[in-house]
């Protein structure tokens, strides 16, 4: 289970830091950037602990809403 929690937390530090690079190329965020935007949620270890499984939400400019 500590592993598992750890294994988390590892995914979720090296998605933000991938987020947080990715916006750091820019001078500043502007509003319609937030439509450029993903992340992770809900990451679960495979049962053979060979995979990282995850629900990837992304924003939809069309829509003004995101989905999963």
């Amino acid at each position: 289970m500590v592993l598992l929690d750890n294994m988390k937390i590892l995914f979720s530090f090296f998605f933000i830091l991938f987020l947080f690079n990715s916006v750091q190329s820019q001078d500043r965020f502007e509003n319609l950037d937030v439509f450029e935007l993903q992340y992770a949620r809900d990451p679960q270890i495979s049962p053979d602990g060979n995979y990282i499984l995850y629900v990837r939400t992304e924003m939809d400019i069309m829509k003004d809403g995101r989905y999963s």
